[in-house]
C-alpha cells in the first residue's frame, strides 16, 4: 500500500480551531420639635393649608386662611382654618404643627409622631442595580409580505414576513486572519491561506431557514469543488448553528446587522490526516476528529464591485487533549498539531480551574460561489453535524 500526503494538507489543521445613594431622600423635613399646646411652634418647613400649628388652646386659634404659613413666635403656628376664638381655630391635631417657615436643623422624624399620609414621606431608596451591558437589540421582523414581494436588500419574504435572508447564496472562505494562539498564528495563517487558495480546504458557509423563535440557521462545513462548482463533503460534519440577527457594533468596529449564536458551542471537527492508495489503486482520504469550542459572529459586507460577501469572527479555544490527537503523516514522518502550539501558553478557558486549553481567534472573508448541492432538507437530514466515521480500515495503518 502506497501512502502519500500533500504538504498543503497540513493547512487543514488550522480549520480545527475554526470549525471551525444618599439617605436624605428618606427624610421629609417636618420642622423643629412640636410645641406644647399654646406654645409657639418653631418655624417649620411649610405645609398645606389646614395643617397649621398646634391648634392653640381655646381662644388662641390661628388666623383664618393662613394655615401652614408658619407665623412669628406666639401665633401658635397660625394654624389651620382658624376658627372663632374659643374654638381652638380648628387647628391641626397635636403633632402636626410647625409646618411653616424655614426648616430647622435636621431633627429627623420623631418616631412618636404620626405621619399624615398626604405628606408623602419617601421610603429609603433601593440601592442601584449594577451596570450590565445589554446585548445588541434583535432586528425586528419586517413588514408583511407575499411570496415574490421585494423586501429590500438582503431580505426576502419568509412565511409572510420580510426577514434578513441571503438564501440561496452560499459562500466559501477565501481569506483568513489568525490572531490566536499567538505564537503559532503565523504558521497557521500561512497554512490556512495556502489551503484555501489551492482548493484543498473549502470551508462553506450556507444560510438556512428560520425556526419558530425567529432564529436563522447557518451551515458550516467542508466542501469539494469540480469545474468551479461546489458541493459538501457529506461524510464530514456539516455544523448547524442557530442564531439571531441583531443591530449593533460588529467585531471589525463597523455598525450594522450581525448574526450571533448565543454562547459558546462545541464543534466537531474532521481534519485531513493523509491519503492512502488501496490495492485496487483507489485513493481515499483519512481524517482525524476532535472538538473545538467557539463563539461565532457572521455579518454581510460589500466587495469593491458592490457584491455581497460574508465576514465571520470566530473566538474560542481548543483543548490540549484534543489537539494532541491530531497527527498528519508526511513522507514517513508524523507531524503533530500539538508541536505547532508547543510555544503557546495553556490557559483556563473553560473555567474549570485547569489551564489546559489554547486560545484561538480567527477572522475570515467568504465569497459567493456556484453551489450545486441539494438545498437543506426541512428536517436537516442532508446537513449532518455528526456523521459516522467514514475512515476506511486502511487508515488505521496510515504511516
Amino acid at each position: 500500500m502506497r501512502v502519500f500526503v500533500s504538504p498543503l494538507l497540513t493547512a487543514a489543521l488550522a480549520f480545527a480551531a475554526f470549525g471551525c445613594d444618599d439617605d436624605s431622600s428618606s427624610k421629609t423635613p417636618l420642622g423643629g420639635q412640636d410645641a406644647a399646646p399654646g406654645m409657639d411652634a418653631a418655624p417649620g418647613a411649610g405645609g398645606n393649608q389646614g395643617q397649621g400649628g398646634m391648634g392653640g388652646a381655646p381662644g388662641q386659634g390661628g388666623e383664618p386662611g393662613q394655615g401652614g404659613e408658619g407665623g412669628e413666635p406666639g401665633q401658635g403656628g397660625q394654624g389651620g382654618m382658624g376658627g372663632e376664638p374659643g374654638q381652638g381655630g380648628m387647628g391641626g391635631e397635636p403633632g402636626q404643627g410647625g409646618m411653616g417657615g424655614a426648616p430647622a436643623v435636621d431633627a429627623g422624624v420623631d418616631p412618636d409622631v404620626g405621619v399624615d399620609p398626604d405628606i408623602g414621606v419617601t421610603p429609603d431608596a433601593e440601592p442601584p442595580l449594577p451596570d450590565m451591558e445589554p446585548p445588541p437589540p434583535a432586528v425586528d421582523a419586517g413588514m408583511m409580505c407575499m411570496e415574490g414581494d421585494d423586501c429590500g436588500a438582503l431580505r426576502r419574504c419568509v412565511e409572510g414576513v420580510c426577514r434578513i435572508d441571503m438564501r440561496p447564496q452560499v459562500f466559501r472562505m477565501a481569506a483568513a486572519t489568525v490572531t490566536q494562539p499567538e505564537q503559532a498564528a503565523p504558521s497557521l495563517q500561512v497554512a490556512l491561506s495556502a489551503a484555501a487558495a489551492t482548493n484543498q480546504l473549502n470551508l462553506l458557509i450556507e444560510p438556512g431557514g428560520y425556526d419558530a423563535e425567529a432564529q436563522q440557521r447557518f451551515y458550516v462545513g467542508n466542501g469539494r469543488s469540480e469545474n468551479e462548482a461546489y458541493t459538501y463533503i457529506h461524510t464530514l460534519p456539516i455544523q448547524n448553528f442557530d442564531g439571531v440577527w441583531r443591530e449593533g457594533e460588529r467585531p471589525d468596529g463597523t455598525e450594522g446587522i450581525l448574526w450571533t449564536k448565543e454562547g459558546q458551542t462545541d464543534f466537531l471537527l474532521n481534519v485531513p490526516a493523509g491519503r492512502v492508495t488501496l490495492e485496487d489503486g483507489t485513493e481515499v482520504s483519512c481524517s482525524t476528529r476532535f472538538t473545538a469550542t467557539v463563539n461565532i459572529t457572521i455579518w454581510p459586507d460589500t466587495d469593491d464591485n458592490g457584491g455581497t460577501i460574508l465576514r465571520a469572527d470566530v473566538d474560542g479555544y481548543t483543548r490540549q487533549d484534543d489537539v494532541e490527537q491530531v497527527e498528519v503523516r508526511f513522507n514517513g514522518q508524523t507531524i503533530r498539531f500539538a508541536d505547532l502550539l508547543m510555544n503557546d501558553v495553556l490557559v483556563d478557558a473553560d473555567g474549570d480551574g485547569d489551564p489546559s486549553e489554547y486560545r484561538f481567534a480567527l477572522a475570515l472573508e467568504a465569497l459567493p460561489i456556484v453551489f450545486v448541492d441539494n438545498p437543506p432538507a426541512g428536517d436537516g437530514s442532508n446537513r449532518e453535524a455528526n456523521p459516522p466515521d467514514a475512515n476506511p480500515a486502511e487508515c488505521d495503518n496510515l504511516d
